[in-house]
């Protein structure tokens, strides 16, 4: 009996330094997704230069933006029209081609596992209004609002409705810049607040477009991308 007391006071206090190990892991990772969320918003909306002069954005929300920096509509810096996929439930197989939909952006990252699958026929029927390409932006606009993923694949692949497809003018807005963008928590805020709500979440094609995005020059969206790249990299390490 002293024994089996012996291993139970053991396993307790083991126990109770995992807990405590596990704890103290959750609270750093907590305060690594605060840090993450604040260095994206400050990057895309005031720059890397804490010096730079300020101007009024006009846009509340947005407030003060670096001078030389713009704030335009997003359909006026896409190459093509924002599209979705089909608003049809196609007929799914075992295998073929890839379709995805929200539910298929985990973690800010397109996840083709599981996955659903269409013919090559479906697919080339669909494929005439949404097409995805690498270097374009998803943006959920259905169910879960405001997920976003850049495709960083080559191999073809459909979506589904709850998608919406971005391509951007690479000559006015890199689509890498964009993706950290939509991700700024005070945009997906107001994502969340344009959003209508029936059923579910969802937010209209006309409202994407609409969406006003800060644009600086091309040179400083490359090293925000770059700076954001690293420093994100380091966090999910």
């Amino acid at each position: 009996i002293i024994e089996q007391e012996k291993i139970v006071a053991f396993l307790d206090s083991q126990t109770s330094k995992i807990l405590k190990l596990i704890e103290d892991k959750t609270k750093q990772m907590e305060l690594l997704h605060e840090y993450e969320k604040s260095l994206i918003h400050r990057a895309v909306t005031k720059g890397l230069d804490p010096n730079a002069k300020m101007k009024d954005s006009g846009v509340e929300w947005i407030g003060d933006i670096p001078e030389g920096w713009k704030t335009i509509l997003l359909k006026r810096l896409c190459s093509e029209k924002i599209t979705d996929g089909p608003h049809e439930t196609p007929d799914f197989i075992d295998s073929g081609v890839p379709f995805l939909s929200v539910d298929s952006i985990q973690n800010g990252k397109l996840n083709f596992e599981n996955c659903r699958h269409i013919s090559r026929e479906a697919f080339e029927e669909y494929k005439i209004k949404a097409n995805p390409k690498k270097g374009d932006i998803l943006l959920g606009k259905a169910a879960s609002v405001g997920k976003v993923a850049i495709v960083d694949v080559d191999f073809e692949f459909g979506i589904w409705s709850p998608l919406a497809l971005i391509r951007t003018n690479p000559r006015r807005l890199l689509s890498k810049f964009l993706e950290f963008y939509l991700k700024n928590e005070r945009l997906q805020e107001q994502i969340s607040i344009i959003s209508s709500e029936n059923t579910q979440k969802n937010i209209g094609m006309g409202k994407i477009e609409r969406l006003i995005i800060i644009v600086p020059a091309i040179i400083e969206q490359e090293k925000i991308v770059s700076v954001l790249d690293s420093e994100t990299s380091k966090i999910h390490q």
